[in-house]
């Protein structure tokens, strides 16, 4: 061998060795890490909140305000430059829940241990559509803790929750978080209702699913559900747009979910034409209009949905007294008006099957065999 050729040798073989311990060196600096940092939660819809794995088990969750939680594993110290933030031991086994939405989040993971971990609610026994809630309220391992605004902090604080979901933004429990800050008391924000996309809303169990060590069924359950609902709307994208007005009548005025809403974009993949605001609105919520404006809309409109549930308004009649003149418009002459079922915003898991519903509404012919069941024809 030459000595052109054994200096060329020895060259590739000391640049193989530098990268090697270059990329050893990035590993040992990272911890658990894919290829461009600390590996993170994979999350395809939502945008409100964020989970970044550590080493030893350890997570850091960015949550729905923003702030920033440890969650350690049970038993295993905490490094002292995590003790900045707040810790939370998991999984969980003592937990409050300050809205139903995020409650039936747990039940996709059938599992009996997260039940047991729910210490505390915010929504008395005659609200709740969940079998395990009602069972525990009724059994006293549940405690019903009063308004979600302002509960009976002294209860609370027996329960001695490892951790309190809370939800912030416009409609936020400010008060609530206040509190629990001053009790010292851990809280994470839930936003799940802020987010502008059905799907990203219902992504949110992937939130609750960090803090029980869940995340592998929750990606599971999330995919089969978004590959449902993609399905649907895919089963009438083709077909014509059925106009939609959605909204709430009260005290002379209308409010109509905004353009960026998740009410919009899922009458859109079920086939539908949002009539409603085309501005957006704060976290993609509702938007005041006059009564006339309503009626202008509600006159275009195939399909109307009051965002009420049938204790408010149980028949066509009962909704038309808040504004006699829509008795006018064809959809209300055709007996289209429908409101929603009283568990609907007990279905966030099940999101799919609300995507599926409005399918029907707007395509029958599309889904004759479907019976729609959350929600329900003003008679």
């Amino acid at each position: 061998m030459g000595l052109r050729m054994r200096r060329e040798c020895l060259r590739k073989l000391m640049v193989r060795i530098f990268s090697g311990l270059l990329l050893l060196g990035a590993a040992l600096c990272a911890g658990p890490a894919g290829a461009d940092g600390p590996e993170r939660l994979p999350l395809r819809y939502s945008h409100g909140f964020a989970v970044t794995y550590l080493a030893d088990g350890f997570k850091r969750v960015r949550d729905g305000a923003g702030r920033t939680l440890i969650l350690a594993p049970r038993g295993r110290q905490v490094p002292a430059a995590l003790r900045r933030y707040p810790v939370i031991p998991v999984p969980l086994r003592r937990a409050v829940f300050a809205s139903p939405t995020q409650v039936c989040l747990l039940r996709p993971f059938q599992d009996p241990a997260l039940w047991r971990s729910l210490a505390g609610v915010t929504s008395p026994s005659e609200e709740w559509y969940l079998d395990p809630v009602k069972e525990g309220l009724k059994a006293g391992t549940i405690a019903y803790l009063g308004d979600s605004y302002n509960p009976d902090y002294e209860r609370l604080r027996a329960l001695r929750p490892e951790v309190v979901f809370v939800y912030g933004g416009p409609y936020g429990q400010e008060r609530l978080m206040k509190n629990l800050k001053t009790m010292g008391i851990p809280y994470a924000v839930d936003n799940d209702y802020l987010e502008a996309d059905v799907l990203g809303r219902m992504e949110w169990l992937k939130f609750l699913a960090v803090f029980y060590d869940k995340e592998r069924a929750a990606a599971a359950y999330f995919d089969a559900a978004a590959a449902r609902a993609e399905a649907t709307a895919a089963r009438v994208r083709s077909g014509p747009r059925v106009k939609v007005l959605w909204g709430l009548l009260y005290d002379g005025k209308a409010y109509l979910p905004a353009a960026d809403s998740y009410v919009a974009r899922m009458i859109g993949m079920a086939g539908g034409e949002y009539l409603g605001p085309k501005t957006a609105g704060t976290g993609g919520g509702n938007i005041g209009v006059s009564l006339e404006e309503f009626y202008y809309l509600a006159g275009q409109a195939d399909l109307l949905v009051s965002a009420t549930f049938p204790s408010a308004t149980p028949t066509l009649a009962a909704w038309l007294r808040n504004a006699p003149v829509l008795q006018t418009v064809p959809a209300v002459r055709a007996g289209r008006v429908w409101c929603l079922q009283p568990w609907y915003n007990q279905w966030l898991d099940r999101s799919d099957e609300l995507v599926a519903d409005l399918a029907a509404l707007t395509h029958p012919g599309h889904f004759r065999n479907q019976r729609v069941r959350h929600f329900y024809r003003l008679p």
